[in-house]
């Protein structure tokens, strides 16, 4: 990811893609789950987990988080 794109990312969501791709690179993942819009506007999906049982508990948690996070904002 060039620069630029890193850093507009950074100020308009907080966080950029290049930088969240890092963490998990030094977390000792055992499952994962990837959800992204490519730059074609496309939904892109990737994970590894041992049943879609998981898969499915795993992006309810994510749902769960953002709605709680849409519905207790800072003042």
């Amino acid at each position: 990811m060039n620069d630029f794109k890193h850093k507009k990312q950074e100020n308009e969501r907080g966080v950029s893609v290049q930088t969240i791709i890092e963490e998990l690179n030094h977390s000792d993942l055992d499952q994962l789950a990837v959800v992204g819009i490519d730059e074609n506007e496309e939904l892109v999906m990737a994970y590894s987990l041992s049943n879609r049982l998981e898969l499915i508990g795993i992006l309810e948690a994510l749902k769960s988080k953002l709605i709680d996070e849409m519905n207790y904002t800072e003042d």
